[in-house]
């Protein structure tokens, strides 16, 4: 595993284990990809790497995507405990 992944998997594992709920450590993730394949290749991102920068940033809106019921849950919950 090089040094990315190991990077990666702090992210969700630091994220998930600071929360306590493990979508969160799944948007962390996306991110941190979508992040790392820009920041890694800052000079060819949007050039000739641009389909690759693409496909990350899609993969986060994915799992954004996909987690939105999660979402609506853990926000109504804090809004709710907030005006109490």
């Amino acid at each position: 595993m090089d040094r990315l992944g190991v990077g990666q998997e702090l992210v969700d594992l630091g994220i998930t284990w600071k929360t306590g709920k493990v979508f969160f450590g799944s948007l962390a993730l996306g991110l941190a990809l979508a992040a790392a394949s820009i920041l890694l290749h800052q000079d060819d991102a949007f050039a000739a790497r641009l389909p690759v920068t693409i496909l990350c940033c899609a993969l986060a809106a994915f799992l954004f995507w996909t987690h939105r019921s999660n979402l609506q849950k853990h926000f109504a919950t804090a809004n709710g405990s907030a005006k109490r």
